[in-house]
């Protein structure tokens, strides 16, 4: 495969203020999040804005580090194969089309699924992989921590009936 090489302070200009982008866009989504049910709950906005918050700061603190550190001579240039660097990219916008139109359950199926398959080309392990992603996705953000996901197949709640 071809490789490309690109000097790294050029690069971490770059990976800096591409992730400090996209966290201002992602919190900005955050806004359309459903209010609170009970009065003192965060709501379901609160998780992923700490989240983004944390990033952004770290990638601000990286991006002025980058621009205030002087240029080494010894500095190696970054080393990357294109093809990898490509299906990284397509499986990650996949994953948000396919997060948009289907919902969570196929979306991180898919991907977790796929990035096993592509590791160990086995489709059982990849199967039970995905699954157990969603099983863990749904429980821990949806249920647990009252993420607002798009759900297609799960419900947004649980009955418990005794």
């Amino acid at each position: 495969m071809k490789s490309i090489e690109i000097p790294r302070r050029r690069a971490d200009i770059f990976l800096y203020s591409a992730f400090l982008l996209l966290t201002l866009v992602a919190y900005s989504v955050t806004g359309s999040f459903p209010s609170p049910l009970l009065a003192g709950y965060p709501g379901s906005a609160m998780f992923p804005r700490l989240v983004l918050i944390v990033m952004g700061i770290i990638c601000l603190f990286g991006l002025v580090r980058v621009l205030i550190s002087s240029v080494k001579k010894t500095d190696a240039p970054l080393k990357f194969e294109i093809g990898g660097y490509f299906l990284i990219v397509a499986s990650l916008i996949g994953f948000a089309l396919l997060l948009t139109f289907v919902g969570m359950e196929v979306a991180v199926f898919a991907f977790i699924a796929g990035g096993v398959f592509v590791r160990s080309r086995r489709v059982l392990l990849s199967a039970g992989a995905g699954l157990a992603a969603v099983v863990v996705v749904y429980f821990l953000f949806v249920q647990a921590l009252s993420v607002h996901l798009p759900l297609m197949i799960l419900p947004r709640y649980l009955q418990m009936g005794l």
